[in-house]
Formats: structure tokens, sequence, C-alpha cells
């Protein structure tokens, strides 16, 4: 914790990295959306974008999206808003990697993250799968503006020198 100074004595900060009424950039009260207000906004970007309750660790592991509040689910904030988008080649998934940089740059607001990877399908095939995993780390869960880049990227694919980087399936690997 930082220290605060307050005339001659010094005290921790319980606040020293997290937002406050002073300091609020994401103007959520340094709390993250609820489960309603990220299915409310969920509907504002492409079907493809789902919520995650949790965090997952395997890369090759479809993630668990949730349809439906429970009071379970109600009572913790999303994990993260999630994308994938499929390649025909690993070099084409390079290349759309940065322009989901580059619009994380100019927004100021970047993915938790951005994966490329190869996935096999069956014995020799393979697709080249671009996760891409958004959060805000100081709210641990979601902002507003994760749904804003996600709007970013969506209106970005609908460029035609980025379209053809993605494969005419978008929404699953080929054989599957």
């Amino acid at each position: 914790l930082q220290q605060r100074q307050t005339g001659n004595k010094e005290r921790s900060d319980p606040f020293a990295r997290r937002p406050t009424a002073k300091c609020d950039p994401y103007g959520q009260g340094g709390k993250p959306l609820s489960w309603e207000d990220a299915q409310t906004l969920l509907q504002t970007v492409e079907p493809q974008w789902s919520l995650w309750k949790t965090e997952k660790n395997d890369a090759n592991t479809v993630e668990e999206e949730i349809e439906e509040t429970s009071p379970s689910v109600a009572s913790a904030p999303p994990y993260a808003l999630v994308r994938e988008f499929w390649h025909d080649e690993y070099m084409t998934g390079a290349q759309f990697v940065t322009h989901v940089s580059a619009v994380a740059q100019m927004n100021d607001h970047y993915p938790l993250s951005v994966s490329l990877e190869r996935i096999i399908i069956h014995k020799r095939a393979w697709r080249v799968r671009t996760r891409v995993v958004l959060r805000t780390f100081v709210l641990q869960g979601l902002s507003h503006h994760d749904f804003f880049l996600a709007t970013l990227l969506d209106v970005e694919i609908q460029r035609p020198e980025v379209k053809r980087l993605l494969s005419n399936n978008d929404d699953a690997p080929a054989g599957s």
C-alpha cells in the first residue's frame, strides 16, 4: 500500500491503486459492470462476442457462454468480453493482430489479451484463431470502454483490407 502523509503522521492509503471519487476514469465508481449491465451492452455489439464468467487458461477450450443470468452468476461481475476470429493462414492472422493493436492504441484502451493460435481440427487439418479478450484490469471486470473497443473492432473488420484477413466462416473452424 502507498503511504499518505497527514500532518506529521503517515498512514496507509487503501485506495492508492483504485479509482476514487476524484479519479474515476471509467465513470463507474471503481466497480466493474454488473451482469445485468453487461448483458444489456452485449446487445450493442456483433453476436459473435460473448461473456465469460471466469478466467479460462486452456487455450483450446471453447469457453462457456452465459445465456441466462442465474442468482449465482449475478453475484459476481462478468470476467471478460471475448470474440474469436478465424484465418486461413498464420500470416493473415498475424496481420489481423496488428489491426487489433492499432485500434487499441488509437483509443488508449487495450485488450487483456490477444492470442494467435494454430488449432488442430482433425489429423492433418489446422485452422488459425485469433482470440480477443477484453477486460479492464483496474476494475477487475468489464467497463464501458471494453464494449466501445468491441464496437470499434466490429467496424474495423468491415473494412475490405481487414475483411480479407478473415476466413469466410468466422464463427467456427471448418470440419468441426
